[in-house]
């Protein structure tokens, strides 16, 4: 029973609002539980979760749509002692003897605002309080909420924060206590604080279950990476409610159109954009260096691809002639295959899992091939010199190679991705923050929804081909570094695949970056030139320090 505290129902809910189609065996292996563990509360929650036919004889879960109950924030100021939460997770928690409690944030001074921050506030007010500000990630979206969020409050409104993890539940909480030196009310992760003051801040799938309205006052709803919110189980958070509306996002745009049938209908328009372009020249973020560096497959390993493309090919024209599938962009391509893969062996579902298996084949082949993890080792004197690195592939096997590799060469260094117990996630990324840890290697875990301690390295030792995962990954090193260094990216990519730029892989996202970049290098395999281009003292005019 050591592993029953982190099955929660919040957890559950917060998979499948983000990932819904998933069977049993699936959501334990991304929470990293026994299946007998989860398969019990899926069944007793039926009121939370329903199960529809999945591709083989497993059931595939997903949230219940339900009417959920109001509850009014009150304005009254909130209470020293914290309220334990009536939610099914909660309940498991505190019977576990998890404290609910948690000490106030010491009042902390916000930095000033800077110019962009100002401008987007600015125009977010003249259209009327409601808008997406779209930013990309590191340039200090949170302070310019943070600015809303205060102005309103002086004003006597209440305002409500909704964020997709619970990670970021306790971090907006933080920082809005030590702004504001006002009491904040938790609706998540085992707290229920709704009506104990005029500040709440909400877990999405929390948000989703209770609903929260303003009651009499004015209220101001923020909604942090709101493209998630777009999606169908959460939309019904958007209450007509709150009169003054703000979304945060690095990409607000979503590829099923929801941003068009959901976001802009509910907060009025994108009143600023700062692009990676803009942020780059107004210093906002760091000056970033990006090399690519091409590496051979194995014989047997481009043999396997190569016949992999070819069945790929093969299946992906008959999806799209016979099933209905978009032929592009891929995302859209692949977000329709999974669709067909649920109908089962009929109906093109047959057809879709085999595609499914046989993508799924050619991306491990790609992150786990050794020479890749010969690249990385020949980056170690590259980390070595960097304040912290961050490295991003696409398979949990590459992952653990990668990591017991560089431990056995003295680096310290960990995993965080979903076969991590979230216990052990969060003291990673503690010790990374503190520096014990140099090295951090993710799979998907990382993109959004947390908040990353910063670094000034990223290796992508396998790429994503969906535009927002990248942008994420790009954006966990650019926040500005306090001695002015550069950001340094890598990319590691098969020569002569679907991942050479070369051939147009990710052929946007690299012409953003290229354009940015204050310099690039282009080569195959690692060498002392790379490590040089690598190096955090290289003298490519620097900005200035950090006051």
């Amino acid at each position: 029973m050591n592993s029953t505290p982190s099955l929660e129902v919040e957890r559950l809910c917060d998979l499948l609002s983000g990932r819904p189609g998933l069977s049993a065996r699936e959501i334990a292996r991304h929470l990293g539980l026994p299946k007998g563990v989860v398969n019990p509360v899926l069944y007793h929650r039926r009121d939370l979760f329903e199960a529809r036919p999945g591709p083989g004889s497993a059931p595939v879960w997903r949230i219940r749509h339900a009417a959920s109950p109001v509850t009014r924030v009150g304005f009254a100021p909130a209470p020293r002692r914290r309220t334990r939460s009536t939610e099914p997770g909660a309940a498991l928690r505190q019977s576990l003897g998890h404290s609910r409690t948690r000490d106030v944030a010491p009042v902390v001074v916000p930095p000033p605002l800077m110019s962009w921050q100002s401008d987007a506030l600015q125009a977010w007010e003249i259209a009327g309080r409601r808008g997406i500000v779209d930013a990309v990630t590191g340039s200090g979206k949170t302070r310019l909420a943070l600015e809303a969020i205060t102005r309103h409050l002086k004003g006597g409104g209440g305002v409500l924060v909704v964020v997709p993890t619970v990670v970021l539940l306790h971090q907006w909480a933080s920082v809005l206590e030590g702004a504001t030196g006002r009491r904040v009310g938790l609706l998540g992760d085992g707290y229920d604080e709704t009506g104990h003051g005029s500040l709440v801040v909400a877990t999405l799938a929390s948000a989703r279950r209770r609903r929260v309205d303003p009651g009499e006052a004015e209220g101001l709803l923020v909604v942090d990476e709101c493209h998630r919110i777009a999606a169908e189980c959460s939309s019904t958070i958007l209450s007509p409610a709150w009169g003054a509306r703000l979304g945060l996002s690095a990409t607000h745009e979503r590829l099923d159109q929801a941003h068009l049938s959901v976001l802009m209908p509910y907060f009025g328009s994108v009143v600023y954009q700062l692009d990676l372009r803009r942020a780059v020249d107004q210093g906002v973020v760091s000056p970033v260096r990006a090399a690519f560096i091409g590496v051979e497959l194995l014989e047997e390993e481009r043999e396997r691809v190569e016949m992999l493309v070819t069945q790929l090919s093969r299946l992906r024209r008959r999806l799209v002639a016979e099933c209905g599938c978009r032929p592009a962009p891929f995302t859209a391509f692949l977000d329709d295959v999974v669709g067909v893969s649920r109908r089962g062996p009929r109906a093109g579902g047959l057809m879709a899992q085999q595609w499914l298996k046989a993508w799924s084949a050619k991306r491990e082949i790609l992150a786990e091939t050794p020479t890749k993890l010969a690249a990385v080792e020949g980056l170690i004197d590259a980390m070595v010199a960097a304040e912290r690195t961050l490295i991003f592939t696409q398979s949990i096997e590459s992952a653990s190679r990668i990591v017991q590799s560089l431990r056995t060469r003295g680096m310290r260094v960990a995993a965080h991705h979903s076969g991590v117990e979230p216990e052990r996630r969060a003291a990673v990324m503690a010790a990374f923050a503190t520096g014990d840890l140099r090295v951090v290697v993710s799979v998907q875990t990382l993109e959004e929804g947390i908040d990353v301690p910063e670094a000034d390295l990223a290796i992508i030792v396998a790429a994503s081909k969906q535009r927002r995962q990248m942008v994420q990954r790009m954006g966990r090193v650019l926040r500005r570094k306090p001695d002015g260094r550069d950001a340094r990216i890598v990319f590691l990519y098969a020569l002569d695949t679907d991942e050479d730029p070369r051939r147009g892989a990710h052929e946007v996202f690299i012409e953003e970056l290229v354009d940015v970049a204050r310099a690039t290098l282009v080569t195959e395999g690692v060498d002392d030139r790379v490590v040089e281009f690598l190096d955090p003292t290289r003298d490519e005019g620097k900005l200035p320090a950090l006051a």
